[in-house]
């Protein structure tokens, strides 16, 4: 796929109304930048499953290719499609990755493993989307799927004899299983709950063709970039860890050395309530406007590139997106409640207004932080970024979903869910790490 594709989810509406100069756009920074972000009720590993939820269906914004080929280097762009294919890659990468059907770690005798297989002499790292290894918390959640893989190949497939036939069926199984929590464990936890019963329990969708080619620019550019406003200033990894590790130690420079101590992730900690992500909402952590750069880019502020990309893109002011539902599916914009009275005054009111803003032209992104904040206080998103999400959830993710008797019938056997019950992050993290 060519990362040049593009869809547009409100056909016709392209016309972003602010065009902030450099002065207004510092000012605006400044504004949504903070050093004292307030938590939130999701636990903290959850910004991480959406940041790999993000690298599996979208391109890089740089244009350039990150699907690994066999070389591990980047050579090919995401499909929009939730196949895995950050996690399994093309043959030429699994012919690098594989040995005997299961995933190379490196990993302590009898354990599941804990890091990615880095070749210290190379600096380079056996990972299929280069991007699951910018950051020592999404590398391990990486790796952290591709024990589950082993788990699934050793443990549930152990009775196939075809070592192919295995590999698939592992495949499919761990496949199956990522978009089931998904859906029923982040998507549910994450949008406004009457968007997500409108989408997922009466099983509507409005927007999106059956087979859409690509995602909608709206979405990877506007509407799933709240996961940025959920970074937090540091972390503690683990429970026994005494002090929390700042978000910018977290970023890896050397992709040839192995993951160090300090910053090994405990998952059942990561995601419990005992450390949760920042409010989804205009305060962004000042670790996020200071995103080291490689050997060759400079730091990157977050506030900026996304405000930039909303620019670049052309992206629909909230008005518009309003107006254009009104038109065409009036249900849609009953739901996402557009001019409400709590809408009409922002946070930082007089701000934006000196800036040209209000909360019917600001940028896409700003607009979906403000929603959340005023709508549920930043605890999950509001109706209009539910929507775009939620579309683009029901097109390339649940339109996949399709579970048959036998998948239903192995996770009850060993992840002790029904075919009516969540499966959680929870329980796929117990399965990996059960003795």
């Amino acid at each position: 796929m060519s990362h040049k594709q593009q869809v547009r989810m409100f056909p016709g509406v392209m016309c972003c109304d602010i065009k902030l100069s450099e002065s207004n756009l510092a000012l605006l920074m400044d504004l949504m930048r903070s050093n004292t972000p307030r938590s939130g009720r999701l636990p903290a590993g959850y910004t991480y499953l959406g940041q790999m939820l993000s690298h599996e269906l979208n391109a890089s914004t740089d244009g350039k290719p990150t699907l690994a080929n066999g070389d591990l280097v980047g050579a090919s762009f995401p499909s929009p499609r939730l196949d895995l294919s950050s996690i399994y890659g093309d043959r030429e990468f699994q012919a690098k990755a594989l040995h005997k059907g299961m995933f190379k770690l490196k990993t302590p005798k009898g354990k599941p493993g804990i890091d990615l297989l880095r070749l210290q002499n190379d600096n380079k790292v056996v990972v299929a989307e280069t991007r699951n290894d910018e950051n020592y918390i999404v590398a391990q959640l990486h790796v952290l799927w591709l024990n589950f893989h082993n788990k699934v190949y050793e443990q549930i497939f152990s009775g196939e004899s075809h070592a192919g036939s295995r590999f698939e069926q592992s495949k499919e199984f761990v496949t199956q299983t990522f978009r089931k929590v998904v859906i029923e464990d982040f998507m549910r936890q994450l949008l406004h709950k009457d968007i997500y019963a409108l989408y997922f329990v009466e099983g509507q969708r409005f927007l999106l063709k059956e087979h859409c080619p690509a995602i909608p620019v709206e979405f990877s550019h506007g509407g799933f970039r709240f996961g940025h406003s959920m970074v937090r200033q540091g972390y503690r990894l683990r429970k026994e860890q005494r002090y929390e590790m700042s978000f910018i130690k977290l970023f890896i420079t050397d992709h040839g050395k192995p993951v160090p101590d300090e910053f090994k992730v405990d998952w059942r900690w990561m995601f419990s309530e005992n450390q949760t992500a920042s409010l989804i909402d205009l305060d962004i952590a000042d670790a996020m406007c200071e995103i080291p750069g490689d050997k060759i880019s400079v730091a990157k502020n977050i506030i900026r590139a996304n405000l930039k990309a909303d620019s670049l893109e052309s992206l629909p002011t909230p008005k518009q997106i309003f107006d254009w539902l009104r038109l065409h599916h009036p249900k849609l914009s009953d739901y996402a409640g557009f001019g409400s009275d709590k809408l009409k005054h922002p946070p930082f009111e007089g701000e934006f207004k000196a800036l040209g803003m209000s909360s019917e032209n600001m940028p896409l992104w700003v607009y979906t932080l403000m929603e959340n904040h005023l709508g549920s206080q930043g605890i999950h998103l509001g109706k209009l970024a539910s929507i775009i999400v939620a579309e683009v959830m029901a097109c390339f993710v649940t339109q996949q979903y399709q579970q048959d008797q036998r998948f239903n019938q192995l996770l009850e056997e060993h992840f002790n869910v029904t075919e009516h019950e969540p499966l959680t992050m929870m329980k796929v993290i117990d399965f990996v790490y059960a003795d």
